[in-house]
């Protein structure tokens, strides 16, 4: 056997809080301190004569940004709020790049200044203001800028002149994961064909109007749930499954369909992401919603049986939570799931199962088995990023972060991704592929004995081996390096690439 190859378990970094209400039982919701936005805005606003009142959009664009929320880029603080202004009439002009404001204050002068009135043009065509938009965008994600922060665009329309050619450019970016929050300057008298169109232009349910009394707090909401958001491979928990749109919890569910124990499944969660823990059901909804999720994936199999937080101690049942958080006593919730019969008094039946219901099939019930039982499908669940939990520190997909212990999933971790393979190559094709994979990516470095843990031996003298590999020694559970013709011996391999954070953008290569 070759080489040893060691998976670290994690994508990225998170400053967690719990994913449960500390009082009552109720999923976490995502975070609300405006004061923590962390978002690139792009604000369009029409500025044709057909908006009579001006002082509307610039005063609610003022509020809406004026409580707390820092604007600018900081090096010391990570969640800041990006601002673009774009208008737009017969023509369009980007007033202000992401990168022009620094303060409140910065911002506020701007739009003082360049909101002050209307234009003297009759026309408005928001395909303009938006195709302006989309250029502010780009500049910025060509250049590396805050690629981990979600893109809004905030739209302030008039009905003006062949408004549905904006649809499909909103589309397109929609697509591309851009929230668009459509405000409707009604002024004029076709209020109920402007409310149709930007329906159809916003994301979901964020189209308003600039008659809203509550406006202010309508996009300010709609930030924070932009601003809420999961790891890659997570699915964020809905109010409604099959509504795209509904209300999201600050709540990420990862649902496995390798079986395991109920233990390894737990530690399967804690080692997937940081403070990942088995998931905790207090109500039908969540039930039903991590139900409908395996039943549309193709990954699972009936009949749907899943290991869940479910955990007998000391004589109650209780809710795992994520490490050295306390555990949730199932007693005080008030909805509970148990199949009937069930939880039977066991000292070895002591974890829970979700096990489809044998009276009515299209339903699952908690069930008590053995620890070390039988392997199941398990589901894990973790807070989601938001203003109270920023991602600050990740790898690119498919790489896995680096840390000081693999078996302490919350130890440091360094500014480090890894990658390995299981196609074989020479030692050239290996480094060329890590070259290839990622900018500025390489073999793997090996600095010292906590990164390599099992080196032993020495690279040999001869002048066709320039290329070193690792060798598991012969019966012990440990590797060497030695040194090998680099247009020969083929192996497995790792490549290595600086952390996306703050002081690294991630830029992929161009294929």
């Amino acid at each position: 056997m070759y080489i040893s190859v060691m998976f670290v378990g994690l994508f990225g970094m998170f400053m967690f809080a719990g994913s449960a209400d500390p009082v009552t039982y109720l999923d976490r919701r995502c975070g609300d301190d405006l004061s923590n936005l962390w978002l690139d805005v792009v604000l369009v606003v029409d500025n044709s004569r057909a908006v009579t009142r001006m002082d509307r959009v610039r005063k609610n664009i003022l509020n809406t940004f004026h409580n707390g929320t820092n604007i600018g880029t900081s090096e010391d603080n990570p969640r800041t709020t990006r601002v673009s202004l774009v208008t737009y009439n017969k023509y369009s002009e980007i007033i202000a790049d992401l990168n022009q404001f620094e303060s409140f204050d910065d911002f506020n002068k701007s739009i003082s200044m360049n909101l002050a009135n209307s234009s003297t043009f009759d026309e408005s065509y928001l395909i303009k203001g938006l195709e302006s938009a989309t250029v502010v965008l780009e500049k910025s994600s060509l250049a590396g800028e805050r690629l981990n922060y979600k893109k809004v665009i905030v739209i302030y329309a008039s009905l003006g002149d062949d408004i549905l050619l904006a649809i499909p450019l909103a589309d397109r970016l929609k697509a591309d994961g851009i929230t668009i929050i459509a405000v409707a300057e009604t002024s004029g008298t076709d209020n109920e064909k402007l409310d149709f169109w930007l329906d159809l232009i916003s994301s979901g349910s964020m189209s308003f109007s600039i008659q809203n009394e509550k406006l202010v707090q309508e996009i300010q909401d709609s930030f924070l749930q932009t601003n809420c958001f999961c790891p890659n491979g997570w699915v964020q928990l809905r109010t409604s499954y099959y509504d795209m749109h509904s209300y999201r919890y600050g709540i990420c569910l990862s649902l496995s369909p390798l079986t395991a124990i109920w233990r390894a499944a737990r530690l399967s969660c804690r080692n997937q992401w940081r403070n990942g823990y088995l998931v905790n059901e207090y109500e039908a909804n969540k039930h039903n919603y991590v139900l409908e999720s395996l039943r549309n994936s193709s990954l699972f199999r009936l009949p749907y049986t899943y290991h869940i937080g479910l955990t007998y101690l000391t004589g109650s049942w209780y809710w795992d939570q994520p490490e050295g958080n306390s555990l949730r006593k199932v007693d005080n919730q008030q909805w509970k799931n148990w199949n009937p019969g069930y939880p039977i008094l066991s000292s070895t039946q002591t974890i829970g199962v979700n096990v489809q219901n044998v009276t009515d099939e299209s339903e699952t019930g908690w069930q008590n088995e053995n620890a070390m039982g039988e392997a199941h499908y398990y589901v894990c669940e973790v807070a989601s990023c938001d203003t109270d939990n920023y991602f600050n520190c990740f790898c690119p997909d498919g790489w896995t972060q680096y840390r000081s212990s693999y078996s302490y999933v919350d130890s440091s971790r360094f500014g480090v991704c890894t990658a390995a393979t299981v196609i074989e190559a020479n030692w050239r094709a290996a480094q060329f592929s890590c070259r290839s994979q990622y900018s500025n990516a390489y073999l793997i470095n090996e600095y010292d004995l906590n990164k390599h843990k099992y080196i032993l031996g020495y690279p040999k003298s001869d002048s066709t081996l320039t290329g070193v590999t690792n060798f598991e020694n012969q019966g012990e559970e440990s590797s060497g390096w030695q040194n090998v013709n680099v247009n020969k011996e083929y192996q497995f391999y790792l490549c290595e690439v600086a952390a996306c954070d703050t002081e690294n953008f991630c830029e992929p290569v161009d294929n």
